[in-house]
């Protein structure tokens, strides 16, 4: 527990990381009396060609401060970061680490910056100087896992399997390391010490899919058909991949604080806050300010905005939005959505049947489902209503299982059930569920119930094969 503890930890600590930097090059600014205006520094930045108003006036400002202080110097080169300029970010904490060497972050981060650029020797150099740090609190302990996984990552990065393998062993207490680990000796096919890894981390987090996964190789590997069989179907079950990087979120946070990015995290907060008003003022004002470049940032702005109007029911603004981004020629799920929404608040029935249809057609959004039932029911469409309601049905019992709730899913496949018993669908998740529940006979009986609907239906001949084989162990066992 303690372990995976450390692992969310980690997140706090990449989201905080930026803060932590400058508030500590501060404190020690001052101790020194660098800050007053007396050094002046060089200042390398990039030409900016892409179209990003707010990045490029944040750029210039604190590239104007930064020749005069090294507060702005460590916030440059986080924008540098975030704007992927890893070269001209290094260079800059690289100033920084001249009168502060033992500012952890910006070593850290001049690591980061080196590892992505290609230099992976002066980058594997840097985080071995991290390692060998003292951390002053619990986000620098954090900051020495980092550094250790990443000196391992590199030397995956250069073939060097064995060097990778014992930079990951002897790191047993980061999760991300022991999943390269338990990676590596699955591939150099020793799956026994694979398992040995493998399962104290399944403990910890049961229904990882990358886990599961790499357990089922390790069985495979084993002639364990019928363990391999049970890891499959685990990661069927699986809800998310565990990350096994998470520097990455030091980029992304970093992004988070400039630029587009900024101003989008903060819209779509307003929008969690039921703030309507102030993030429609904000998503004009990013809107006013976009090139008409297909940037991502512009269209997620624009897709925020559709959010946003469905929010407020406003059918005018969700056409205008859904013409906005089929003129950028983006047609995809979110364009239809805000189409037949605002067909349905308009009452254009048939339009929003169409649009619901086609939409259904591409995803089985619960959402969706519901909406068209409305309208079946609307348009006193009984039939088709039952068959949309059955789909629902089916699409929020998955949802359920995956968020690991098995019981409640089984609720939904047997009111699927009671709508049709001979939907093949809702027998087949009825059976998935009494089998993840320990239920095999129900489950076996709803397996064979789903192929007499269709009798080449493959999961359901798998299943029963599957619970073959395990009585078969079972049998075994006992002799």
């Amino acid at each position: 527990m303690i372990r995976w503890l450390n692992l969310l930890l980690i997140v706090v600590l990449v989201s905080e990381l930026a803060w932590f930097g400058w508030t500590r090059l501060s404190h020690v600014a001052v101790e020194k009396g660098t800050s007053e205006n007396v050094v002046r520094y060089p200042v390398d930045i990039p030409e900016i060609t892409f179209q990003d108003p707010y990045y490029a006036e944040e750029l210039k400002d604190l590239s104007e401060k930064a020749s005069t202080s090294l507060d702005s110097m460590l916030e440059l080169a986080d924008v540098l970061l975030s704007g992927g300029f890893y070269q001209h970010a290094a260079k800059h904490y690289e100033l920084v680490l001249a009168e502060f060497p033992t500012h952890m972050p910006a070593r850290f981060k001049r690591a980061f910056c080196l590892d992505r650029s290609g230099l992976i020797a002066e980058s594997t150099a840097q985080y071995e100087m991290v390692t060998q740090s003292q951390p002053i609190d619990d986000s620098e302990k954090q900051l020495i896992n980092l550094a250790t996984y990443s000196i391992g990552r590199n030397y995956l990065r250069l073939e060097d399997a064995e060097k990778a393998e014992q930079t990951f062993l002897s790191h047993k207490d980061f999760i991300p390391s022991q999943i390269q680990l338990a990676k590596l000796l699955t591939r150099s096919a020793r799956p026994r010490e694979a398992i040995a890894v493998l399962d104290p981390l399944i403990e910890e987090v049961p229904f990882s899919l990358e886990l599961h996964f790499w357990k089922a190789r390790c069985l495979e590997q084993l002639d364990d058909q019928l363990g391999m069989l049970e890891e499959l179907r685990l990661v069927e079950r699986g809800a998310y991949l565990l990350p096994s990087d998470f520097r990455k979120n030091i980029v992304e946070n970093i992004q988070e604080k400039f630029g587009f990015s900024k101003r989008l995290k903060q819209a779509e907060k307003l929008l969690e806050q039921g703030n309507l008003a102030g993030a429609q003022k904000q998503l004009d004002d990013i809107l006013n300010k976009a090139s008409t470049e297909p940037l991502q940032e512009t269209q997620q702005a624009i897709e925020l905005r559709g959010e946003l109007a469905m929010r407020q029911q406003d059918p005018r603004n969700l056409s205008l939005v859904a013409l906005v981004m089929k003129q950028r020629d983006v047609n995809n799920a979110n364009t239809i959505r805000f189409e037949a929404a605002a067909a349905t608040f308009t009452r254009n029935l048939e339009l929003a049947r169409l649009k619901w249809e086609q939409l259904t057609r591409l995803e089985s959004s619960e959402m969706a489902f519901r909406n068209l039932e409305q309208v079946y029911n609307a348009t006193g469409q009984a039939e088709l209503a039952e068959q949309t309601k059955l789909k629902r049905l089916i699409a929020t019992g998955w949802r359920y299982f995956r968020e690991n709730r098995p019981e409640d899913a089984n609720k939904e496949f047997l009111l699927a059930i009671e709508l049709d018993p001979k939907s093949e669908k809702a027998q087949l998740g009825h059976a998935e569920m009494a089998t993840y529940v320990g239920d095999y006979v129900s489950a076996e009986s709803a397996y064979r119930l789903a192929l007499t609907v269709n009798p080449f239906c493959g999961p359901a001949a798998r299943a029963i094969s599957f619970l073959r084989l395990r009585d078969i162990a079972k049998q075994e066992s006992q002799w």
